[in-house]
C-alpha cells in the first residue's frame, strides 16, 4: 500500500477570477501554499482522488492542476510512491533564508548568554562533567522506553510534582545507595539541577538578598541566581570543602547557602565530616536552607560513601539530583527533596512554567530503576572511571607534565595544580589552539578572588587512548614557554 503524509491545506475554489477555471484556479492556491510554507520541498501532496473526494470536485481537474505544476517544475513524481513538491531554491522565503527579522519590539537585554562550557566539535574534550555515554545499556534503555510508550495516554497534563512511580523508585535507590531515606511525596522531579535552581530562586531569595556560594563553583547556577536578583557572597573553599570559619557571624541579609558537598565543583574534594556538622549547626542556628548540589555523587573510588548533607538535616537542606551525570545529560531528568511545603510550592511554580515533566521518560525511567538496570550501569561506570583516572594520572607522568593531581577520590573529573611558572590559562589556549578542550581552574572563580593555579581535567567522556593522546598534546603546550 502507497503511504503519504496528510497535509491540511484549506483551498478556497467558490470564487475563481473571470475565464479562471477550476483547474488553473487549484494551481495558483498550491503555488500560493508553496511560496507561504505551508507546503515545502518534499512535501507529498494527496493523491488526486482523495484531494478531489476531499474538494467535492471531478478527479480530473485535481490531475490537470498536478499536471500544470508539474510542467513547471513546481512538482514532480515519484513512481510508485506519489506526487511532491520539488526543491526550488530559488523561491525560499526569507524564513528559509535565515533574512527574518522581527516585526515587532523584543528585549534583548532580558535573556543573559547562559554561562556555559560548550566544545561541540572538539577532537579530545576534557571538560567536565561530561559522562561516557558510549558505555550506555542502550538495549534495555530502548526497551524501557518502548514499554513506556504502550502506556495508557492520559487526558490530563500530568502532575507537576512528576510520576509517583518515578518518585517511588528515586526514594528507594537513595536509600538502598545513599543511606538517605526519603519519602516519595517529599520529591519533586525536575529537567535537572539547573532547572531545580531556577524552580527555587525566586522562592526563597528576595530582590538584593545573599545567597553564600562555594569559591570557585558551577558558574551557571551561580548566574541563576544573580539574575534572580540575589547577590552572590563568594565563600573560600579547599581540598575540605567550603571554609565555615569564613561564613559570616550574623547577616541579616542572607538567604541561603549552595553547596557541592560529595565532590566540590571544581576542586573535586568532599565536605569533611567536621565542615559538615558546622556548616548544618551554622545553618540551623540562623535558619537558613542549604542547597545540596550533587551532580555527580553516584561516583566515588577510593573513599567510603557519605549520605547526603540532607539525611543528617532534612528540615534544613534542600537536596538537588540528576540523572546527567549518572545516565546521559540530554535525558533531561532530575529531582528535588525538600519539606512537603517548599515541595507544594515547586509545584505551583512548575505549573506556570512548563506544567510537568514528560510522563513518557519518567515511565521509562522507572522502569529502568526497577529492572535493575540503572544501578547495574552505575556499577559498571565505576569500574570504568576508575580505569581513566588512572589513565589520567599515568598519562600526566609519562609526559611528564608538571604539577599536582587533586580531587581524584569521586566525581568524573580532577584538578591539576600547576607551579606557579606555569600560566593555566595560556596552556588551554594553546590547547584549544591544538583541538584540545579543557579549561583552566580561573574559569570558575568569581571576579577579582584568587583561586588555585590549575586545570580542570574531565575524564569521563574521552576514552583511554583520547586521555593519552591528549596528555601528549598537553605536554607540548607546557613546553612552548
Amino acid at each position: 500500500m502507497v503511504q503519504f503524509s496528510m497535509i491540511d491545506l484549506q483551498f478556497d475554489l467558490s470564487n475563481p477570477d473571470d475565464g479562471q477555471n477550476l483547474s488553473t484556479l487549484l494551481a495558483q492556491q498550491i503555488r500560493n501554499a508553496i511560496e507561504q510554507n505551508s507546503l515545502i520541498p518534499g512535501d507529498q501532496l494527496p493523491p488526486s482522488r482523495q484531494l478531489a473526494n476531499e474538494l467535492g470536485i471531478a478527479r480530473g481537474t485535481v490531475q490537470l492542476a498536478y499536471e500544470i505544476l508539474l510542467a513547471e517544475d513546481i512538482l514532480h513524481t515519484r513512481a510508485g510512491a506519489g506526487t511532491f513538491v520539488a526543491a526550488m531554491p530559488t523561491r525560499l522565503s526569507a524564513h528559509e533564508n535565515g533574512t527574518l527579522e522581527a516585526g515587532f519590539a523584543f528585549n534583548f537585554d532580558a535573556i543573559a548568554e547562559p554561562d556555559i562550557d560548550v566544545a561541540p566539535h572538539a577532537k579530545i574534550n576534557f571538560l567536565p562533567c561530561r559522562p561516557d555515554v558510549s558505555q550506555l545499556p542502550l538495549a534495555q534503555w530502548r526497551s524501557c522506553l518502548a514499554q513506556a510508550a504502550l502506556m495508557s495516554p492520559q487526558a490530563d497534563y500530568g502532575d507537576p510534582q512528576g510520576s509517583i512511580t518515578l518518585r517511588h523508585e528515586i526514594a528507594a535507590y537513595l536509600r538502598r545507595n545513599r543511606q538517605y531515606v526519603v519519602n516519595p511525596n517529599h520529591l519533586i522531579i525536575t529537567s535537572g539541577i539547573s532547572h531545580a535552581s531556577n524552580l527555587l530562586a525566586p522562592l526563597l531569595l528576595a530582590e538584593g538578598q545573599e545567597i553564600l556560594m562555594e569559591n570557585p563553583c558551577y558558574p551557571l547556577a551561580r548566574q541563576i541566581f544573580q539574575r534572580g536578583g540575589a547577590d552572590i557572597m563568594p565563600c573560600p573553599t579547599d581540598q575540605d570543602g567550603i571554609h565555615i570559619e569564613a561564613l559570616p557571624a550574623v547577616q541579616s541579609n542572607f538567604g541561603a547557602i549552595y553547596v557541592t558537598p560529595a565532590h566540590q565543583f571544581p576542586l573535586g574534594g568532599r565536605l569533611s565530616a567536621p565542615r559538615r556538622a558546622k556548616l548544618l549547626a551554622f545553618a540551623k542556628q540562623h535558619r537558613v536552607p542549604v542547597l545540596e548540589d550533587d551532580y555527580d555523587g553516584e561516583f566515588r573510588y577510593d573513599v567510603p560513601p557519605l549520605p547526603p548533607l540532607a539525611a543528617h538535616a532534612p528540615e534544613m537542606v534542600i537536596h538537588m539530583g540528576t540523572f546527567s551525570k549518572s545516565f546521559f545529560p540530554d535525558l533531561r531528568l532530575g529531582y528535588l527533596v525538600a519539606p512537603p511545603e517548599i515541595i507544594a510550592a515547586l509545584a505551583k511554580r512548575r505549573q506556570l512554567l512548563d506544567y510537568a515533566p514528560s510522563i513518557v521518560l519518567q515511565n521509562a525511567m522507572a522502569l529502568f530503576i526497577q529492572k535493575g538496570h540503572f544501578e547495574k550501569h552505575l556499577r559498571k561506570m565505576r569500574k570504568i572511571y576508575r580505569q581513566k583516572r588512572q589513565a589520567l594520572a599515568e598519562a600526566l607522568q609519562a609526559n611528564r607534565i608538571s604539577g599536582q593531581l587533586v580531587g581524584l577520590n569521586s566525581g568524573l573529573h580532577a584538578v591539576l595544580a600547576l607551579p606557579d611558572i606555569y600560566d593555566a590559562e595560556e596552556i588551554c589556549q594553546r590547547a584549544r589552539a591544538s583541538n584540545i578542550a579543557i579549561n583552566a581552574l580561573r574559569r570558575y572563580a568569581f571576579e577579582n578572588t584568587g583561586v588555585l593555579n590549575g586545570l580542570v581535567i574531565g575524564y569521563a567522556a574521552p576514552s583511554i587512548e583520547d586521555i593519552q593522546n591528549g596528555c601528549a598534546v598537553l605536554a607540548d603546550c607546557f613546553n612552548k614557554r
